[in-house]
């Protein structure tokens, strides 16, 4: 059996994939990485045509393909449902919106196998006021796209009785106080999330406040990064002291409006 199939920077044609498909490499393998290529939809139907019913692949890496929401759909509909064994799916960087996202979770429904999803580098708002409770997921990249407080907030509310999701990174996406918050109530009310990346937003010292609070009340989390955002050196204290008293390990608050980097 070959563990591992790559095809990474080759700008693979259609016609290269039925090359491929004819040679069966594919359907024997446990990691399939076509990162950075250019298959977009219709290299996306030639790739999954030999692969569906597969009771090897692991791992599935699609990510900087420009599937857009036509290929993330196709996605949701053949290999979510046919790959019994899938646990890391990548479809980062690839001009997925929300029609796609949502499809994708939708279809995560009825998947007890897929544990990571990165989405990150797309183009999804997560604007619906739902998210559905993603059962067996336990680790979702969503960093630089573009949900803001109102996807925060469909975000936060749609984990509070998720009771597998272990970690969560939503970084750089211009996320504000009320994001902050509503993320603050989430910690308050589940004790599953270990990991939560809010990097890169635009988080004052009133989401911070609110975070340090939460931090109190929670016993899951071990990681927080909330580098990049815009919190005060008095905020940045309450996060310190907060860290002393919760169960964290990590905390980080670089790169905000302080001069003095605070290393815990």
């Amino acid at each position: 059996m070959i563990y591992a199939l790559t095809y990474i920077k080759m700008n693979i044609k259609t016609s290269t994939i039925k090359k491929i498909n004819k040679k069966k490499d594919n359907s024997i393998c446990e990691v399939l990485n076509f990162n950075n290529n250019n298959l977009e939809l219709k290299g996306i139907n030639e790739l999954l045509s030999n692969i569906k019913n597969n009771n090897l692949v692991k791992k599935l890496f699609l990510g900087n393909n420009n599937i857009c929401d036509k290929g993330a759909l196709v996605i949701a509909n053949n290999v979510l449902s046919s790959l019994p064994l899938l646990k890391n799916l990548n479809l980062s960087d690839n001009k997925i919106e929300d029609k796609g996202a949502y499809g994708i979770f939708d279809a995560l429904l009825n998947n007890t196998s897929l544990t990571r999803l990165d989405l990150s580098n797309n183009k999804i708002n997560l604007k619906q006021n739902y998210l559905p409770n993603l059962p067996f997921l336990k680790s979702l990249y969503l960093s630089d796209n573009k949900i803001k407080d109102n996807g925060a907030s469909n975000i936060a509310n749609g984990l509070i009785n998720n009771t597998s999701l272990q970690i969560l990174d939503v970084s750089d996406n211009n996320i504000c106080n009320t994001g902050a918050s509503v993320f603050a109530n989430l910690l308050t009310k589940s004790q599953f999330l270990t990991s939560l990346d809010l990097s890169d937003n635009i988080i004052e010292d009133g989401g911070a406040y609110d975070i340090a609070k939460a931090l109190l009340n929670n016993r899951s989390l071990l990681k927080l990064d909330l580098s990049g955002n815009k919190i005060n050196l008095i905020a940045a204290e309450k996060l310190a002291e907060a860290y002393v008293k919760c169960n964290l390990t990590f905390i980080s608050f670089r790169y905000n409006n302080f001069d003095d980097y605070m290393k815990i």
